[in-house]
């Protein structure tokens, strides 16, 4: 098991441990990889690839053992474009995904009366 201390995990963290973070590193992964802090992964895919997926996010602070102050909501979007992808990966805070949810909500409902 690698030398690096990890702190506690947020209560949404997939890893759930220190030791589970400790053993990514043991995988490859570097220590500032290692240390993040990932929910549960939501997310769509059609038929062609095209996908985006949700996930709560936090980076580590300082000596790896502090995470809070930095949770953000990231938002990764695959699209299939003359049969190439292209990617995009959005931060954001509670509050703007709260907004954009809003938002989406109100223009689906728009589609759905008017189809």
């Amino acid at each position: 098991m690698s030398d690096v201390k990890f702190g506690p995990c947020p209560d949404w963290c997939l890893s759930g441990n220190p030791e589970e973070h400790a053993q990514a590193m043991e995988e490859g992964c570097t220590q500032l990889e290692a240390a993040v802090h990932m929910s549960n992964d939501y997310g769509s895919h059609d038929g062609n690839g095209n996908g985006w997926h949700v996930v709560l996010r936090a980076d580590p602070e300082g000596d790896y053992t502090a995470w809070y102050g930095h949770q953000r909501i990231r938002l990764e979007v695959r699209n299939r474009v003359d049969g190439a992808f292209t990617y995009l990966d959005v931060d954001m805070t509670t509050g703007n995904a709260r907004t954009l949810a809003a938002q989406m909500l109100h223009l689906a409902d728009l589609s759905d009366l008017h189809s």
